[in-house]
């Protein structure tokens, strides 16, 4: 994502589940804020273009990536007074395929699922039955991530297990 991101000015926009959000006990939030998401992108960002200024890379997240957290109609809560939540992964690439499905985008020993659809058309009945009503709820002029606090935690290390060694990497990915 950084790359393209960086390279070709491609925008990313992440909707995210509030934080605490649950349903029976099973969190469907990482706990991460919208600013943490975004530093986490800038700061793959920053390893593959160690060139880059810092300036470059804020104005890479003002113009061209947006984090929020999901909203209904009435908010980030649901009738019941619990926080909104989102399980599901759904990613749409150029309006061209889409992805929905429970892949988290971290390695971890899950059984996820998950569907892939190469279709334009379909792809872009999904945006316009889905994605463009959750967005235009949700996103709110960049109201759940400040650029500036984005660059204020761009070092925090985030990982409470270190980075995987290739060994491990090739271990979870036999199964």
């Amino acid at each position: 994502w950084s790359k393209a991101m960086f390279e070709r000015g491609v925008d990313i926009e992440i909707v995210l589940g509030n934080p605490g959000s649950q349903i029976e006990g099973v969190s469907y939030s990482n706990g991460w804020s919208c600013e943490e998401v975004a530093a986490e992108i800038i700061k793959t960002m920053k390893e593959q273009y160690p060139e880059a200024s810092n300036d470059e890379l804020k104005t890479k997240v003002k113009d061209n990536l947006r984090v929020c957290y999901l909203k209904n109609l009435s908010g980030n809560k649901w009738a019941s007074k619990n926080n909104v939540g989102l399980h599901s992964k759904f990613f749409i690439v150029d309006g061209v395929c889409t992805y929905v499905g429970s892949q988290n985008l971290y390695l971890f020993d899950l059984a996820e699922w998950g569907i892939a659809i190469d279709d334009a058309n379909m792809t872009a009945k999904i945006v316009d039955t889905l994605w463009n009503p959750m967005w235009k709820a949700s996103y709110h002029d960049g109201c759940d991530c400040n650029e500036d606090r984005v660059m204020e935690i761009l070092d925090v290390d985030r990982d409470p297990h270190g980075k995987a060694t290739d060994e491990e990497i090739a271990s979870m990915e036999a199964g």
